[in-house]
């Protein structure tokens, strides 16, 4: 549940993505002691356009949100050949890459994963792109996993689907 929430949405793009950031940034001085702020922990899914806004915002963890997280996790395990899917051992190997591993470590998994997946162009597409949405927002993805404890999941598609999309 939130408290207090506010909601920032329209058309920014390109440079008027600046304008966005402008007035989260201005919304946040008027709202919050920003001297009391001890931590943000910033919650997306990758995209560019929010990025922008990390370098405009300082003193941000960013962290990728667990829809986006277990959506290409899933992507990557979900049609590899030899790998028992009832047991999740594909998905749980990944997961704990992320969470204890390097880069190069996932990198190889990845390598074995489209090994697994021989012949198959559309199976090694979409390990691909999961492999490679995950290893752009690495750090990301490890902050989200070693502090899931500590860190909310993030309501956001649920809101950008009652919110934004029923007004459409």
């Amino acid at each position: 549940r939130l408290i207090n929430a506010h909601y920032f949405s329209g058309a920014y793009e390109g440079e008027k993505n600046n304008d966005l950031w402008d007035e989260v940034y201005e919304y946040i001085v008027t709202n919050y002691n920003i001297n009391k702020i001890e931590k943000i922990y910033f919650s997306s899914d990758g995209g560019e356009w929010i990025k922008a806004g990390m370098k405009r915002l300082h003193g941000l963890t960013h962290v990728l949100d667990e829809f986006h997280l277990r959506k290409r996790v899933l992507e990557i395990t979900r049609h590899v050949d030899g790998i028992d899917k009832g047991d999740h051992v594909a998905m749980d190997t990944v997961l704990d890459l992320i969470r204890r591993d390097t880069k190069e470590d996932m990198e190889s998994y990845v390598d074995f994963l489209l090994f697994k997946a021989g012949d198959n162009e559309a199976r090694r597409r979409r390990i691909r792109e999961g492999a490679d949405y995950i290893l752009n927002n690495w750090t990301a993805a490890k902050t989200r996993l070693a502090k899931r404890d500590k860190i909310p999941g993030s309501s956001t598609e649920g809101h950008v689907s009652h919110v934004l999309s029923s007004r459409m």
